[in-house]
């Protein structure tokens, strides 16, 4: 997998729709699709129903220790435009 660099601690491949997976990934998110032709796609189809919400048909997910009693988490999916 090749990667590109979007932040100086985070790393992401984006051949064939990998996930971004970082606990600051939210705001990362946003700058990426801010600056680069990528759009967010639906991860409904990946996760269990209880999980799934508004975010992740929009194509991301992020699980809170205090909510969903895991470690914290985020991903989403993104498509090139």
């Amino acid at each position: 997998m090749n990667s590109k660099c979007i932040t100086k601690n985070t790393v992401i491949g984006l051949e064939g729709g990998e996930f971004l997976l970082h606990p600051e990934a939210e705001a990362i998110m946003e700058w990426f699709m801010n600056n680069h032709p990528f759009k967010l796609e639906s991860i409904d189809e990946f996760v269990p129903d209880e999980l799934k919400s508004e975010t992740t048909s929009l194509g991301y997910l992020q699980l809170l220790p205090g909510v969903h009693g895991t470690d914290g988490f985020f991903m989403a999916k993104f498509r090139r435009k």
